[in-house]
């Protein structure tokens, strides 16, 4: 739901044109944009398979509604992102995902992006460990944008092109797979979200790009009070990225 961070270099393929003007949800806006996020990134434990015996929506409308519900949620997200790189590299962050509409924040790798009192908002760290933060052009109304995100997403499942098969893998989690050629696919191959059944918000989600690389965001803590101090660009070490070789 995942502004997201910077992505991998995929290889692109031609594309048609109606699959090359499929605009990428926005996060954790994405992880996010998306992503991001939001948008965010990660799935890690999901328990149990859907056993029902009541009908169902398709899981495909079950996640847009999932996605829908979380854009419109009060929460806020402490956890971890990392980045695998294909030749086994890591580069992992604390994360912070804050979400208040029409007001949104997100926090990894040593960048901070969102939109604060109408207008975009991104920070970086300097080479002096500090970071600097710039507002950008107004942003349009909350529910417009989300509108925006839930069409984009419902598009990728057009049943005469689909881009993306759903299938529901456990209570509150889909995993989405690429069925088509796209340009910049927006989940990549591969990706799993889950919900928080609680909070409405998106708790985690992990994206296998076409290039190898693996970004995943997952939640420590889910909390629905969010304070004017879960706001503040503060505390840059628990953000900064680090490193690991594989």
């Amino acid at each position: 739901m995942l502004d997201q961070a910077t992505r991998p270099d995929d290889d692109v393929d031609s594309v048609s044109d109606k699959e090359a003007k499929r605009v990428p949800v926005g996060l954790i806006a994405a992880m996010a944009g998306a992503i991001v996020g939001a948008g965010v990134v990660a799935v890690l434990v999901m328990g149990g398979v859907f056993d029902r015996d009541d009908p169902q929506p398709n899981a495909q409308d079950e996640l847009v509604a999932a996605y829908e519900r979380s854009r419109n949620a009060v929460y806020a997200l402490e956890g971890e992102f990392s980045r695998t790189l294909p030749d086994g590299r890591r580069l992992e962050s604390g994360a912070l995902v804050v979400q208040q509409p029409p007001n949104q924040l997100r926090r990894q790798l040593g960048g901070t992006s969102g939109r604060m009192n109408g207008r975009e908002l991104n920070c970086s760290t300097a080479p002096n460990g500090r970071m600097q933060c710039a507002t950008g052009a107004e942003v349009g109304p909350w529910d417009e944008m989300v509108s925006n995100e839930v069409a984009n997403l419902h598009s990728y499942f057009d049943p005469d092109r689909p881009a993306y098969t759903v299938e529901a893998v456990s209570d509150q989690c889909f995993e989405l797979t690429l069925t088509a050629v796209v340009a910049d696919p927006p989940y990549g191959r591969r990706a799993v979200m889950c919900f928080d059944p609680t909070t409405g918000g998106m708790r985690s989600i992990e994206v296998e790009h076409e290039g190898g690389a693996i970004d995943r965001l997952e939640a420590v803590v889910m909390r629905g009070n969010v304070t004017d101090a879960d706001f503040a660009l503060d505390d840059e070490e628990t953000f900064a990225s680090r490193e690991e070789a594989g």
